[in-house]
């Protein structure tokens, strides 16, 4: 069953700029509305924790909609924050746990539905850490592969991998953006690449 994400960000420099305090997303056919109050675009100025949940707070404190909230954070602390408010969402992680040793830990003794997605660096430092001499599929496999162990470890059940934040090869081509992967024995890390029309790559296991 596919499900469409709508993407508010209450952030004044979010990279794509019409998802920037895109209210009318809560009135639209989205199963799922992603909130993020901290932008991720390259070069972005980091944000305090007490700024992140100083711009969530009046979002979550007024969440009433029958749509799936999922939240875009990077801390243990505001999930908590959020989950003593809303309850049960999805943690959206671009860090996949990286950021904040205490992440997993959280999730899974809240038993929270978790997305990870792979990155190198913060914003600051993504574009000089985007390319590898490796092949890219190999360093996204081992990458997700120890995600599963850590997750797993942590007691986090319920995940999602995004494939790619921002990645490329050694001759600076084939970045890529990948949709995320359901849970699967990554073991084998059997993949399949399917381009759309528009250049974009998507990645499914065989």
């Amino acid at each position: 069953m596919v499900k469409i994400m709508g993407i508010i960000n209450l952030t004044p420099d979010s990279f794509f700029e019409k998802s920037r305090y895109n209210y009318g997303i809560l009135e639209s056919t989205a199963d799922i509305v992603d909130v993020g109050a901290i932008s991720t675009r390259p070069g972005a100025e980091d944000v305090s924790q007490e700024e992140e949940w100083r711009r969530l707070k009046g979002f979550v404190e007024n969440w009433h909609s029958e749509k799936q909230l999922s939240v875009d954070t990077t801390r243990a602390a505001i999930v908590r924050k959020v989950y003593e408010t809303v309850g049960p969402f999805i943690v959206n992680d671009i860090s996949a746990g990286e950021d904040d040793a205490q992440m997993l830990k959280v999730v899974g003794e809240l038993a929270l539905p978790y997305i990870a997605m792979h990155k190198r660096g913060n914003p600051r430092t993504m574009d000089a850490l985007a390319c590898t001499d490796r092949p890219i599929m190999e360093t996204l496999c081992e990458y997700f592969a120890e995600f599963e162990k850590r997750a797993e470890a942590a007691g986090v059940k319920d995940w999602i991998l995004d494939t790619i934040r921002d990645v490329c090869n050694s001759s600076g081509t084939g970045r890529m953006c990948g949709s995320p992967l359901p849970r699967r024995a990554l073991s084998e890390c059997q993949l399949r690449v399917l381009t759309l029309p528009d250049g974009r790559i998507r990645f499914c296991l065989r």
